[in-house]
């Protein structure tokens, strides 16, 4: 049936999929464009069928953008070898010079009536070709880009043609100069010159910024109707040089002579029946009356949770994305959850089944923001000990341990939250507390995520935290709180915790610059851990790879894995490398012993912080050349963080490394993403003429 459609629905069909919107056209702000990282390849669209292929071509040349010299000399080709399809291109963005090809290709195609050009040309771009196409065409909206503080011969050469067109351009009606801030003001006094010379007439001038003092160049422009602007504060700057200064250019704002929000009508009143009272606008009307009382509890429980908690109520556990919200106040979204808060509070007081249904919302999570708040609460626990077990989730601020009577408070609290499930502890606490908490919430507790104070007064050489049958994820870093000059005599030794961790999955240890945080739990036997985070590679890890190695299913290391991970993770799926040493990437892939080989291990997480993209290339290919890959059958994928590939013709000329270290893991079947999950896509390259 879809073979019989005709070939206007057809059109309908393939047209979003090739359309380029206006804003992604006229694109002009700072930083990398829309078409950057595309990662729709057109070619995919045409080939389906020759049917597709006739329908899809008018479509595809409609806009055509052109980011590097292959390009424009493939487009040249094109229409030299199919001159028709240069009467389709309508709208052309050149994003620099790009030799003589653009000459050829404008020349074949008289129907542009957009054109977009780009200022931001270096000393070694070609614009003859340009500068030669700019006398073939009569555009009707121009758009200017300019950025980058660059002055050399070649751009002063096309902005001069593009000067010389404008004034020569008749069909000219709306021109954009968008500059993200005034780099060269004088362009803009040329520019305004040219316009009011300019044998058309530009009804339409479009400004990102301008500075305040050339606002007057504006007066010359006598067909000026209307400056419009997508920066606000261009248009409230405007509107104050002209009040100040030429009134008469008041009539170029939009909105000149409209008031800016007209009252709206008042709507007549119906002279027909009255509308019904509904039933909850009643006084005596009590919902869900008729309804059971078990059933009426677990509704109105339901609505109050919305009120109260600041993830779905379904939701048990809090995410680290929910962590900021329960902070400070400062934050719009603290301000809504202390709104929340104070509506949780004035249900709690419509009548006393209301106040005993929100009540176990309101103590659900406890956070605290201010030492006032950490007082009551801890006052109101001590007075009623029947709502410690309502307490789900405890979240404490770092700085809680600098307020007053912190340590008989905090004994207190996790001495009675008998219910808590998740344990939010951004203070420095110790393993004595960890203990006590271990003690009252043991059957309950979930999730910790705390930091340990390194040191103690009375340290502790062992902490036995008993049998723990619901904790799934545990995040236990430790934070060195010393100055440089300080003794290390913290913790030394450290301190062993034994425990009976069934539910166990995740454990992460964190970073610490001495030592390793991980040889707390080197003794333990964890049977359902399946990640692991830990320092790097000191004899404390490969001793708690040696218990646990044959469920770890993913390793976050800072420095690198800890020694024979290949030979004792034997299920690893995952690595994920904080800050990869360049030097010792070679030794990623092989044990000190010699083994090298892994079954099941498919990704590489690397951190590309402090490398440029050359050197990040190189250690990469040095590194990856000596792999052999027919030894890991399942390694399919490698993500680089911070890192990001060159996507304009210059930078990729400069980087060369990028392309075999890209050709080099794809050959090997492996694909490279960078840290806004972009994989390398291979460009088209100008052939040379025999």
């Amino acid at each position: 049936m879809a073979l019989n459609l005709p070939d206007e629905i057809w059109r309908d069909i393939i047209t979003p999929l090739l359309h380029i919107p206006d804003e992604q056209f006229s694109f002009g702000d700072k930083g990398d464009g829309p078409f950057a990282h595309t990662r729709l390849s057109t070619s995919e669209i045409l080939v389906v069928c020759k049917r597709w292929m006739r329908i899809g071509t008018p479509l595809l040349y409609h806009t055509v953008v052109i980011r590097s010299r292959a390009q424009a000399q493939a487009l040249a080709d094109a229409l030299i070898s199919n001159p028709p399809f240069g009467r389709y291109i309508q709208k052309l963005r050149m994003e620099g010079g790009f030799g003589q090809a653009p000459l050829k290709f404008i020349s074949a195609a008289p129907n542009i009536r957009e054109l977009f050009v780009s200022l931001d040309i270096w000393s070694d771009d070609v614009v003859s070709g340009l500068c030669g196409g700019f006398f073939k065409i009569f555009p009707q909206r121009l758009i200017i880009h300019h950025h980058l503080r660059v002055d050399n011969s070649r751009r002063n050469a096309l902005w001069k043609d593009l000067l010389i067109s404008i004034r020569r351009w008749s069909t000219l009606e709306t021109v954009e100069y968008r500059t993200p801030t005034p780099v060269y003001p004088e362009k803009f006094c040329e520019l305004c010159e040219a316009l009011a010379a300019s044998a058309s007439s530009v009804k339409t001038l479009v400004l990102q910024s301008c500075p305040f003092r050339y606002f007057g160049h504006l007066a010359s422009i006598k067909s000026l109707r209307t400056l419009r602007s997508p920066n606000q504060t261009v248009e409230v700057a405007f509107r104050i040089f002209a009040r100040m200064h030429q009134p008469d250019l008041l009539h170029l704002l939009p909105d000149h002579g409209r008031q800016q929000n007209p009252p709206k009508p008042r709507e007549p009143i119906s002279e027909g029946p009255q509308p019904i009272v509904t039933a909850g606008s009643t006084p005596d009307y009590r919902p869900m009356h008729s309804a059971p009382l078990h059933q009426r509890k677990a509704i109105w429980s339901f609505i109050f949770s919305f009120a109260t908690y600041p993830a779905h109520p379904n939701v048990e556990l809090l995410t680290r994305e929910d962590m900021p919200r329960l902070v400070t106040c400062t934050d719009p979204s603290d301000k809504k959850r202390t709104a929340l808060r104070k509506t949780a509070c004035h249900l709690s007081l419509v009548s006393r089944s209301f106040n005993e249904i929100v009540r176990p919302h309101m103590f659900r999570v406890a956070n605290f923001q201010k030492p006032n708040q950490w007082k009551k609460f801890c006052s109101l626990l001590q007075e009623n000990r029947d709502l410690a077990h309502l307490v789900r989730i405890l979240y404490l601020p770092r700085e809680l341990d600098q307020w007053d009577e912190y340590d008989s408070h905090f004994n207190f609290l996790l001495g009675s939250l008998t219910g808590l499930i998740q344990f939010l502890g951004a203070p420095k606490i110790h393993l004595r507390h960890t203990k006590t908490l271990a003690k009252t919430a043991g059957m309950a507790l979930r999730d910790i995520q705390v930091s340990l104070s390194a040191l103690q007064n009375k340290p502790e050489k062992s902490v036995d935290l008993g049998i723990l049958p619901s904790l799934e994820s545990v995040q236990w870093d430790m934070k060195w709180n010393r100055t440089y000059s300080a003794p290390q005599s913290y913790l030394d030794p450290q301190p062993k915790v034994t425990a009976i961790l069934p539910k166990l999955h995740t454990l992460d240890t964190g970073a610490a610059p001495s030592g390793d945080t991980i040889a707390i739990f080197a003794g333990i036997r964890i049977p359902s851990l399946t990640s692991v985070s830990l320092s790097g590679q000191t004899a404390e890890s490969v001793d708690f790879l040696y218990l646990n190695g044959r469920t770890i299913t993913e390793i976050i290391s800072w420095y690198r894995p800890p020694y024979h991970w290949l030979s004792l993770c034997p299920y690893l799926r995952t690595v994920t490398i904080g800050l990869p040493n360049p030097m010792q990437l070679h030794e990623l892939f092989q044990d000190p012993d010699g083994h090298t080989g892994h079954l099941h291990f498919c990704k590489l997480n690397l951190n590309a912080r402090d490398w440029s993209i050359e050197q990040a290339m190189n250690n990469l290919l040095l590194a990856f050349r000596l792999v052999n890959f027919s030894l890991f059958p399942s390694f399919r994928e490698v993500r680089i963080d911070q890192f990001e590939w060159p996507n304009t013709e210059r930078d990729i000329r400069k980087s060369p490394s990028c392309r075999e270290f890209a050709l080099l893991m794809k050959n090997a079947g492996i694909t490279i993403y960078d840290s806004s999950g972009v994989t390398w896509r291979e460009r088209a390259r100008v052939r040379r003429v025999r």
